[in-house]
């Protein structure tokens, strides 16, 4: 769902203006014409296009973070989570590196399973469930679980942990597989994507870099009184969230961007 028409534009124009940032804005197969992951690989093909064109365009490949908001958030956290893993490369191009080294996810969704679910989420959860249903992964729960796991954050990180501590993965292969730092922005009267889900999200990597002991650092912000879509205008709100975006790209590119202002 969703199209780049109805990007953030207040965001990227601040990012593009004032932050020597270059944005590419792509699209990607819709549902429900083009079920899930076809999202997820069409994403996967522009970072692919971005790290062998960006250089005309004055970047660097070596330096791509990768953002989204709504259903872009759960594509941004998932490219970040499977990074060459070979489920998810697009066919024609088996062995391009679709890895990137930093994420911004603004309110995604991270669970599409229906375990975890406190009272007063249930309505929201039963919605969530029936538009992956028809719409989004066009399988249910009941006829494919694994494949609702496979493409909730949250779940993937979680079973990342358990492979740690069961020694199914060394702590040495999972850290240089490293999921790259993280920025989770979601406001707090979000009514269509959980905050509560990005919570718990935001819990899990901590417990996974703890497990990788790994220093990365990731960041979860929460806006107050920010609704699903509150980036769409020019508000405090939205430019805290430019800024705030700013400032974790320059943590951790600051010395290259520096560099071309």
């Amino acid at each position: 769902v969703g199209d780049k028409m109805f990007a953030l534009r207040p965001t990227l124009e601040y990012l593009v203006s004032s932050q020597n940032v270059i944005v590419v804005s792509i699209n990607y197969r819709l549902c429900p014409e083009a079920a899930y992951p076809a999202q997820l690989i069409d994403t996967k093909r522009a970072i692919i296009w971005v790290k062998k064109n960006i250089e005309k365009y004055g970047g660097n490949p070596a330096q791509i973070a990768v953002a989204g908001e709504s259903a872009g958030g759960h594509l941004a956290s998932m490219v970040a989570l499977t990074g060459n893993d070979p489920r998810f490369q697009p066919e024609e191009y088996p062995d391009a590196d679709t890895s990137v080294q930093l994420c911004i996810d603004i309110y995604g969704v991270h669970d599409f399973t229906k375990e975890d679910r406190e009272h007063s989420d249930r309505h929201r959860a039963k919605q969530m469930q029936l538009l992956c249903e028809n719409v989004v992964m066009q399988v249910t729960i009941k006829d494919d679980e694994k494949f609702y796991h496979d493409a909730s954050p949250t779940k993937i990180v979680k079973r990342m942990i358990q492979d740690i501590k069961t020694g199914s993965v060394s702590t040495e292969i999972s850290a240089q597989n490293a999921i790259p730092p993280t920025l989770l922005i979601h406001g707090d009267k979000d009514s269509l994507a959980s905050l509560m889900e990005t919570r718990d999200y935001y819990k899990e990597l901590k417990t996974l870099r703890s497990c990788n002991h790994s220093d990365i650092k990731d960041v979860l912000a929460e806006v107050p009184g920010g609704h699903h879509g509150f980036g769409y205008v020019k508000t405090p709100r939205s430019i805290a969230t430019a800024l705030a975006i700013a400032s974790f790209m320059h943590h951790h590119f600051g010395s290259v961007m520096e560099s071309r202002l």
